[in-house]
């Protein structure tokens, strides 16, 4: 089974909409033990092996993946998106605190902060 990073994008977008900063800005994240990835082109492919769950990203999202693989912080995904793909920096903070968000919920990465509210 084939997941999707868009499907629950309206519920979350009105979420982050909320906190002008983002809820992620400046946080880590880390892949969790039990999540596998790897790169096939221009994807990354991630499985879930606590739910046989596997999930594609695409060209930006899995260059955000690696990033937060190498343990980069949330802001340093956001700087080097912006600088690669040119985009506009907000709208890469948002995109990427949905991804975070996403990724958060269906249990493939975790805070590395400690006491976060994220994961509990």
């Amino acid at each position: 089974m084939r997941g999707s990073f868009e499907s629950d994008r309206l519920e979350s977008e009105a979420a982050v909409e909320k906190t002008p900063a983002g809820p992620n800005r400046g946080r880590r994240f880390k892949i969790r033990p039990d999540v596998l990835s790897e790169r096939l082109d221009e994807e990354e492919v991630i499985l879930d092996l606590a739910s046989g769950t596997y999930f594609g990203l695409n060209p930006s999202g899995s260059r955000a993946w690696g990033l937060l693989k190498e343990g980069a912080d949330s802001e340093a995904v956001v700087g080097a998106l912006v600088r690669e793909y040119g985009v506009p920096k907000e709208a890469c903070r948002r995109d990427l605190d949905l991804l975070l968000e996403d990724l958060t919920r269906r249990g493939l990465v975790e805070s590395a902060e400690e006491n976060s509210p994220l994961g509990d």
